[in-house]
């Protein structure tokens, strides 16, 4: 049975978990251990030591066990309020264990978990369940399944194995290839059957899309054996089936069924050198001879088999997928979702004639790490041999950002915001608005980044006084990067709020503070939250909340409607100006009628920004971004006013800018990111971390398979929305709301 195997020198395997467990984000806000109160900013974790038994914690096999010390920093909600920068370390003994977990695809992992902890002077502690420090995805080739895995130790190295048939050969002893390899600190077998068993499943998909009018007279098979004559050349899977074509065709000899034998032949060719691995795949069809002068009797003449009766080729070779092998442990978590094409070893028809199809594909060797040395590869009797020096990254460290920044301690001046509500008949509501924070987390070896850790936001981060304070962001999950917002309600007024950001990139305190003001209302610096400003007149509050929230279906009496504004301005941005963000929403337009918007500013000409004459019976939706201080009219022809109306407006604080290298065509949402399509056919591709790529002349405008495209903006996870402004990309924190319904 197929069996994949990741081997490693003792002390290799002992700094390659150190490096994972140093790499990754803290694991949880709190240990039973230290008290609940306590709140942990940081795990640094010492070299671990592989042992063969732990105090409380039963051996059981395919688990490693690994003990290491680990120094905790920690503080308490009461001491960050006394002192920004207050900090505890605390040292302790980590017993842990290294489970490999088996799936399909993708799915295979390794993982390193926390089941006990001893600290001098305290009871020793096990959490409620494992604690979960570290994991990297174990990919294997495409197509196949691992139904076993297990981790095992010898007296001289550590085996991580992977299975694909019988669980039984989990147990076989570990053959400790990396040891005898000399010099070798590392060595990843894939074993001959994988492949096999990889070749044979596309035999077996191939014959299963056969026609009523196919007959299988032999089952596929496929063998590991050497592809040359008297067992030389190159090592691959030699394999085949053979299928009748009923009745296919009549003559003197009456109805014949032809026979096809099909073969596939595929070489692993391994290249030190460029340290990549090339897959050729040649299949063949060929008919029987008896047969062919029957059919060709029938037809009078020669017969192009494969054309004119049936032609595998192919089925076989689309069943075959890829050839992708073991990648690396430790990757960036953002992934190219767009162009594919990247490194993944398709097959590519590379030569064909009537009867046969040559297929290649080329792809990196597997390593453990990126930065792996190869130093050996070969195909044999053994399978896929690759070995080298690990190289694991030194110097781990994080480099986590608060921004505004906070460093122990940071500051948010903020303002009140009013206005108009539409909800519940109308009124008037007031919020105290202070700049977001946004998390992020870059793992480096030195100075050099290793990944974008995801960032979670612990149930313990608070603000403090509680009555007059909200925390609001998107979920527990972690994310590339959070986004928190703290929003004050008039209990916050007279004092200053203080807000304790408690996240896997550590712990910030901030000062919520408010503008002092000149007496003609300057801001002259900072002071308590003040208290908010009067609200409008009641009677004035319900005089716009009916001309704001209920006039805006009647205003449609007029062929020429001005639009105003009914949000507030931000006390703040982000560097870059705010903008405007409309959205307008009409139940029905009767056909032959048209929709206008223009925008206009003072001192620039009008601009007519959109248009619409849509179906009769349809609804209608306009949806625009503009600067700051555009306001629209829209005008209309329809005979009378229509049966809903509604409009919403909000600010966009925007955080990132990109100028788009064409005019945007279509935007569309993939996983965390987005895409823009532009005119051109090229692609901007935008990811949570800030990064943008260009892809030149990437396709037709529509959005790639599995994107999400929304027609106008994208509000994207992390709750930022991303929008098209002036041929640039913009993303931007949605700030206040105002809206009017007919």
């Amino acid at each position: 049975m197929g069996v994949i195997e990741a081997e490693f020198t003792r002390n290799q395997f002992s700094a390659l978990a150190q490096c994972l467990m140093l790499i990754e984000g803290l694991p949880t806000g709190s240990l039973a251990v230290l008290g609940h109160d306590r709140l942990i900013a940081r795990l640094d974790w010492g070299l671990p030591t592989i042992v063969s038994s732990a105090p409380g914690v039963p051996a059981r096999f395919g688990v490693l066990l690994l003990t290491a010390d680990v120094t905790i920093s920690h503080v308490s909600i009461a001491e960050l309020d006394a002192d920004p920068a207050a900090m505890t370390k605390t040292t302790g003994t980590a017993t842990l264990t290294v489970t490999a977990v088996p799936g399909e695809g993708a799915l295979q992992h390794l993982r390193i978990d926390l089941v006990a902890l001893a600290i001098p002077g305290r009871p020793p502690s096990e959490p409620a369940f494992s604690l979960g420090i570290a994991r990297r995805d174990f990919p294997v080739p495409a197509g196949v399944k691992v139904v076993g895995a297990a981790v095992l130790a010898s007296d001289q190295a550590v085996t991580i194995r992977f299975v694909t048939g019988d669980p039984g050969e989990l147990t076989a002893p570990t053959a400790d290839r990396v040891v005898a390899l000399d010099g070798a600190e590392w060595c990843i077998r894939i074993s001959g059957e994988v492949f096999r068993e990889q070749l044979l499943t596309a035999l077996k998909t191939a014959i299963a899309d056969f026609g009523a009018g196919m007959a299988v007279e032999e089952q596929p098979v496929a063998t590991w054996q050497p592809l040359g004559p008297f067992g030389t050349g190159d090592w691959g899977v030699v394999g085949g089936f053979g299928v009748k074509k009923l009745k296919a065709c009549s003559g003197p000899f009456g109805d014949v069924d032809l026979s096809v034998d099909v073969t596939a032949r595929l070489a692993l060719v391994p290249d030190i050198e460029a340290k990549s691995l090339t897959t050729r795949l040649v299949i063949a069809a060929n008919a029987s001879d008896w047969d062919s002068f029957r059919c060709w009797a029938a037809k009078g003449g020669p017969l192009t088999l494969l054309l004119a009766v049936v032609n595998p080729v192919p089925a076989i070779a689309f069943a075959a997928l890829s050839l992708s092998l073991v990648g690396s442990m430790i990757a960036d978590g953002v992934r190219n979702q767009v162009t594919g094409g990247d490194s993944r070893g398709d097959l590519r028809e590379v030569a064909s004639d009537d009867s046969s199809a040559t297929y290649e594909g080329t792809q990196g060797l597997p390593a453990p790490l990126p930065t792996a040395l190869i130093e050996a590869a070969s195909a044999g009797p053994d399978g896929l041999v690759v070995s080298g020096k690990l190289g694991v990254p030194f110097g781990i460290n994080h480099r986590a950002t608060f921004a505004p920044a906070a460093e122990p301690l940071g500051q948010l001046q903020g303002d009140w915001v009013g206005g108009v509500t539409c909800e519940h008949g109308g009124g008037w509501k007031q919020t105290f608005e202070v700049p977001n924070v946004r998390v992020t987390d870059d793992a480096m070896a030195l100075a050099t980044l290793v990944m974008h850790v995801p960032v979670a936001v612990f149930r313990s981060s608070t603000v403090l006084p509680a009555e007059g304070w909200e925390l609001q962001f998107d979920g527990w999950s972690a994310r590339p990067e959070q986004r928190i917002a703290i929003v004050g309600n008039p209990a916050a007024a007279g004092s200053v709020g203080r807000a304790f950001l408690h996240t896997s990139a550590g712990i910030r305190r901030y000062d919520l503070t408010g503008y002092l003001r000149s007496p003609s209302g300057k801001p002259i610096g900072t002071g308590p939250v003040p208290a908010p400003p009067p609200a409008p007149d009641p009677v004035r509050v319900k005089i716009l909340a009916v001309d704001q929230c209920r006039r805006f279906g009647r205003d449609w009496r007029d062929p020429r409607i001005r639009i105003g504004w009914l949000v507030d301005p931000p006390p703040f941005t982000y560097g870059v100006d705010a903008l405007r963000h409309w959205q307008l929403a009409v139940s029905e337009i009767p056909g032959g009628a048209t929709v206008t918007v223009t925008g206009h500013r003072d001192g620039a000409d009008d601009r007519r920004l959109a248009a619409l004459s849509p179906a009769d019976g349809t609804a209608v939706a306009i949806e625009l971004v503009t600067d700051a201080a555009t306001e629209l009219t829209l005008e209309h022809d329809l005979p009378a006013a229509p049966d809903g109306a509604r409009l919403i407006q909000r600010w966009l604080l925007p955080t990132q800018v990109v100028a788009l290298p064409a005019p945007a065509a279509s935007l569309f949402r993939i996983e965390d990111g987005v895409g823009v399509r532009t005119v051109d056919g090229g692609l901007t591709v935008w990811s949570p971390t800030g990064e943008v790529r260009e892809v030149a002349g990437a396709g037709p405008r529509e959005a790639p398979a599995g994107a999400e495209p929304p027609p106008f903006s994208v509000t994207l996870r992390d709750g930022r929305v991303a929008a098209i402004h002036d041929d640039r990309l913009v993303v931007a924190i949605p700030f206040g709301n105002g809206s009017r319904t007919a």
